[in-house]
């Protein structure tokens, strides 16, 4: 088994600090901040042949450059400010072409934001699962847990995150999909985002970006460096 070249995970982590830098504060996480721009720019993606990584969701995962996150495979940004579960299916097609090796998906806090009842998210959730097993049969999909916030952000609140995570974590399992439990990892001594990890309570600085590569680089090793 070929080992992740750890030179690669170094560059990539200064690299998270130049790209984190440029991106804090330029997107709202709501669809009337300025990434509704971003969707007209990323939605006309490119037209790229197949990807080993496709990281799908909304501007927590636009914010990281993940081509350079990890830059011995072809990893393509799919994460656009603003969406949600319903934004997310609605645009599905436009992924299929990229056949992706692995999928990492991380949506919701935006629905709760704009106080999506629960069971809506949800079962847009399962509608997205499944039309992304059906249309994706050989790629690895793997849903995130939402980020915890801090005090600083928004209308959405731990209390919530908590709750939609875990029914996030049952409909993976009864998909038969892989659940990635980031929440742990981000959160502090009283259950809210550590606030060295973000700039507003919601959207993430280079350590928080680093916490995430850190997270799933094993994955990423498991399936593409056989």
């Amino acid at each position: 088994m070929r080992k992740i070249r750890k030179l690669g995970i170094v560059q990539a982590a200064a690299t998270i600090a130049l790209a984190t830098q440029a991106y804090a504060g330029s997107y709202d996480s709501s669809p009337q901040g300025q990434g509704v721009a971003s969707r007209v720019v990323q939605s006309s993606a490119t037209k790229d042949s197949r990807k080993d990584i496709v990281f799908l969701g909304d501007s927590i995962t636009a914010g990281g450059t993940w081509n350079q996150f990890f830059p011995e495979h072809r990893a393509l940004n799919r994460g656009i400010s603003g969406d949600t579960t319903q934004a997310i299916f609605d645009r599905l097609h436009t992924l299929y072409a990229l056949n992706p090796r692995i999928l990492f998906l991380l949506v919701g806090v935006n629905d709760l934001n704009a106080q999506v009842a629960m069971a809506k998210t949800v079962e847009n959730y399962r509608a997205i699962l499944q039309q992304l097993k059906q249309n994706l049969p050989a790629t690895e999909i793997y849903v995130q847990s939402v980020l915890p916030v801090d005090d600083r952000c928004c209308f959405a609140n731990n209390r919530d995150i908590r709750r939609l995570n875990e029914q996030l974590r049952v409909l993976a399992q009864e998909l038969e999909l892989k659940y990635i439990d980031l929440y742990p990892a981000f959160t502090d001594a009283d259950g809210q985002l550590r606030r060295r990890l973000s700039h507003d309570g919601i959207h993430l600085l280079a350590a928080g970006y680093r916490l995430w590569v850190k997270q799933i680089a094993p994955v990423v090793e498991k399936h593409l460096n056989e």
